[in-house]
């Protein structure tokens, strides 16, 4: 079942970064322990990566109609970055042992 997840972390003057997409429990956990590496995400030379943990997002349990017209009209990256995406993108790369 999909999950919404809002992610958020301060970089003090740089700036913030926030993601909020829906996944699975099984597919977020896979985030858990590993830095995910956004790149210069907060302006150029920036290299921001990020520390996952349990604790790095507010998870929200929605009806599965809800789910199905936000899927319909955002797919599964809703708003900021696409940290779920991204970090799935350098698992089939091979960047993380699974």
């Amino acid at each position: 079942m999909l999950k919404l997840f809002v992610f958020h972390a301060d970089w003090g003057r740089m700036g913030t970064v926030e993601s909020v997409f829906m996944g699975s429990e099984e597919d977020v956990a896979k985030m858990y322990g590993k830095t995910v590496y956004l790149g210069d995400i907060l302006g150029k030379h920036s290299d921001v990566s990020v520390d996952i943990d349990e604790d790095s997002f507010e998870v929200h349990k929605i009806d599965e109609a809800t789910i199905a017209i936000l899927l319909k009209i955002f797919g599964h990256h809703i708003s900021g970055c696409d940290l779920l995406g991204t970090f799935m993108d350098y698992m089939e790369e091979g960047y993380y042992d699974e």
